[in-house]
Parts: structure tokens; sequence; C-alpha cells
């Protein structure tokens, strides 16, 4: 009697020992499993931002008589922000008038001027934009924990200029839809220089997320 009363014990005890065991690589293979989501979201994470970064660094403008680079890289976006500003000063006040003040540009006139700078610059323009659109809702419908913290390193690869752009790229029907949500979301104009922006007021056309409060 005593012996089949210890089989039965030693019996529960192997079930629970098997079980404790079988938990312990589940959990083991869980985190081999996050583990390997991480790398292989880096990976592609960080492809893209090579792939984005050689597209600006590829970017040029020509004389449109001589076709000679006159610019190329990030510092194409000071020359993109500067025909844009021209674009506004013709709506506001007449195609040839000199450069006046801009800073009572309506939310809609600047788009209007935006959308005859993405006119003219398409071709450069809108490679761009798809592409940095894309890193974040990568990084949006991905399945990793830590979203903010890769959002901020895509946001640190952008030059204040180009921040200027993508604002007045999502107040236009290109990003407005898909992409504006996705700036409010995680902040993406954080740290953008709004001494830049045509009129203060146009702060107010995105959501207080997009900056981050």
């Amino acid at each position: 009697m005593l012996n089949q009363q210890l089989e039965i014990m030693y019996s529960q005890l192997e079930v629970k020992y098997t079980r404790l065991e079988l938990s312990g690589q589940k959990e083991e293979m869980k985190e081999q499993n996050n583990t390997l989501r991480q790398q292989k979201f880096e990976n592609t994470f960080f492809q893209l931002l090579s792939l984005f970064n050689s597209i600006v660094n590829s970017l040029d403008i020509r004389n449109r008589k001589t076709l000679v680079v006159t610019t190329s890289g990030r510092d194409c976006f000071v020359v993109f922000y500067r025909r844009l500003t021209n674009h506004l000063n013709s709506i506001i006040y007449g195609e040839q008038s000199t450069m006046k003040d801009l800073s009572g540009a309506t939310a809609e006139q600047t788009v209007e001027a935006y959308d005859k700078l993405y006119s003219e610059d398409k071709s450069d323009m809108s490679h761009y934009f798809r592409t940095i659109y894309h890193i974040i809702k990568f990084v949006d419908k991905s399945e990793i924990e830590n979203k903010k913290q890769y959002i901020s390193i895509a946001r640190a690869q952008l030059s204040s200029y180009e921040q200027i752009l993508i604002f007045y790229n999502c107040l236009h029907e290109n990003g407005n839809e898909k992409f504006k949500p996705l700036i409010e979301k995680y902040a993406l104009f954080k740290n953008i220089d709004s001494s830049l922006l045509l009129n203060q007021e146009h702060l107010k056309e995105y959501e207080d997320g997009a900056y981050g409060h």
C-alpha cells in the first residue's frame, strides 16, 4: 500500500517537473522569437534609413537653361524652401512683385504655393516623401514595443528645411490623409524650427502631439 502511494506521488512530481520544464522551454522560445523579431526589424529599419539618405544625397538642382548642377544633397531643401516663399509671394502680391512680408499668409495660400513647387520638382520630391513616409509607417505597423525610439532616430536624419517641407507636404493632399496622422502620433515635429514657418499660426494646423506636447 505504501509503495503504491509512493509511486503515485513520484508520478505526480514527475508530471509537475515535466510541466515546469516545458514552461521554461516555452518562455525561452518566446524570448528567442522576440530577439529574432527585433533583429529582423532593425535590419530592415536601418536599410530603409540608408536608402533614404542615399535618395537625399542623390538629389540635385540644375540650371534650367544650362542643365549644370547648382545644388545637391540636403542643400536642395534650402532651394525648395526659397522657391516655396517665391511662389507664395506671387500668390499674395502678384507675379511681378518683389519679396514682401509673408507672415500673414494663410495655410490655404501656402498649400497652394506648395502645390506649385511640388508640380515643378515632382520627380525629386515625390520619391523623397514616399520614402520617409514608408519608414514611419513601417515602424508604426511593426510589433516592436519601443517604437518612439526608432521614430526619434528617423527624425534625427531630417534637417530643419526638410521638416518644414514635410510640414507643408502633409497639409497638402499628398500627405494629409495618411502621413499627417503619423506625424501627430509620433511627434515628428518635436524639434521643428518654427521660425522657418511662413506663418506661426500654421502650427495650429497640427494636433499638439506632432510637437511632442
